[in-house]
């Protein structure tokens, strides 16, 4: 349980940053590899994986 709430805590603090920082740092980062910008929440969950899986 501690674990599943800390994983929680984290991709609401991500949720947070990345709603805070969404047009600066998501053209560069979409640039950088080549992604093509469908949907935000794309990019977004792409963003949590990567964090979490790397």
């Amino acid at each position: 349980m501690k674990l599943h709430n800390y994983l929680y805590f984290k991709i609401y603090n991500n949720i947070i940053m990345v709603l805070s920082k969404t047009s600066k740092k998501k053209g560069s980062k979409s640039k950088k590899r080549g992604l093509i910008k469908k949907d935000p929440l794309d990019n977004f969950l792409s963003d949590i994986y990567g964090k979490l899986f790397r």
